[in-house]
């Protein structure tokens, strides 16, 4: 059986690309589960602006090799507290 951890995110006020450059998928989370990018499974996205598209493309890139884990990307009207970015990780550990 494999353990697994979902995390989440939301920001305000940077871009889409800054804010995941910052490793606001809050890393330290994932490390303190004895995780890494390389064992996300699933990243979900949400948007406010579909313009940002393109931007969060690129800085993925950054964080996730090939074979790229399964994602979803939903643009939506608002997010919690005004945030421009919401993201969701799922990572399988033990595997």
């Amino acid at each position: 059986m494999h353990d697994a951890i979902i995390i989440g995110a939301g920001h305000n006020g940077l871009t889409c690309a800054y804010y995941l450059a910052t490793r606001g998928l809050k890393v330290a989370v994932l490390e303190a589960a004895g995780a890494s990018f390389g064992d996300v499974v699933r990243v979900g996205i949400y948007l406010t602006d579909l313009g940002n598209f393109g931007a969060v493309n690129e800085v993925m890139k950054q964080y996730f090799a090939e074979p790229y884990p399964a994602r979803s990307t939903i643009g939506v009207a608002a997010l919690p507290l005004g945030a421009a970015i919401e993201i969701d990780v799922i990572a399988v550990l033990g595997g």
